[in-house]
């Protein structure tokens, strides 16, 4: 998909959000000390859900699209790679987002 594609998308329904980072582990620590990205995408109801030196997944739910703010964090640590799954139940809507350096994959189906 291309990054006008990614830009342009709208859901103002609630999604719920899985959010896997992977890198080094001295990146990694820092990101999760850092507590801004978490306001960046907008989450709420956060859980932790898989801790390890060079792995970590968070859930959470977002209401609007995070895929700006993803961009923008990927940016900020260009060590760490970022895959963030969605499920958008109100709008029958589920994807697959890679993001590393500010680059984009987006994947999503409708159902």
């Amino acid at each position: 998909m291309s990054a006008a594609g990614i830009e342009s998308e709208t859901m103002s329904d609630y999604c719920q959000r899985r959010l896997l980072v992977v890198g080094p582990a001295s990146d990694l620590k820092a990101f999760d000390r850092d507590a801004d990205w978490t306001e960046t995408l907008g989450a709420t109801d956060i859980a932790l859900q898989e801790h390890s030196p060079t792995r970590r997944v968070w859930q959470f739910v977002t209401e609007s699209p995070a895929l700006k703010s993803l961009r923008v964090i990927s940016r900020r640590w260009p060590c760490l790679t970022f895959f963030l799954n969605y499920d958008c139940e109100d709008n029958c809507l589920v994807g697959l987002v890679r993001a590393k350096n500010g680059n984009l994959r987006h994947h999503r189906l409708k159902y």
